[in-house]
């Protein structure tokens, strides 16, 4: 069985993401990370105070209508390397940002009332596992076909498929 590390915030945070094809999430997936089931690249994340500022139903709305707008995307990895402040660091996949941005701004657009990310400096990626070894070797310049929006609302999940 795969180890994964779950984030404390898990079950009190909200997540919006970019969903891999069934296809490149299998072939992204290693061994001893974490399931292609998971694999994702985050466009916002809501610390439970943040979800609790915007309605449930407003940013579910929103996903379904920046769904039915973007087309499924393609980025490339460009890097492999570890990311963020939990110990040990999360290694991921560090992406093109040649269409997710857009798909990002469109979900302020459709939700004005989306806070600010905590994360300003935003870095698509998508997260392998962690305490893991990752030879970049097979990875940089492999495309990524993302062809939903997930919207996780703590343990529950809905998936808004790219027109």
């Amino acid at each position: 069985m795969a180890k994964t590390k779950t984030p404390t915030l898990a079950r009190k945070s909200a997540v919006i993401v970019l969903l891999p094809t069934v296809e490149s999430a299998r072939r992204l997936a290693l061994p001893n990370g974490d399931p292609a089931t998971e694999l994702h690249c985050t466009l916002h994340f809501l610390a439970e105070a943040d979800r609790e500022a915007v309605g449930r139903s407003e940013l579910a709305v929103g996903c379904r209508k920046a769904a039915e707008v973007a087309s499924s995307l393609t980025e490339h990895v460009e890097a492999v390397s570890g990311l963020g402040s939990d110990d040990p660091q999360a290694q991921v996949l560090l992406l093109t940002n040649r269409h997710v941005g857009t798909v990002r701004n469109l979900l302020t657009t459709f939700v004005p009332t989306i806070p600010p990310s905590r994360f300003p400096n935003f870095t698509p990626h998508d997260t392998l596992g962690y305490a893991i070894e990752i030879d970049p070797k097979p990875f940089v310049g492999l495309p990524i076909l993302f062809d939903r929006i997930g919207f996780w609302w703590g343990d529950d999940r809905i998936e808004y498929p790219l027109r």
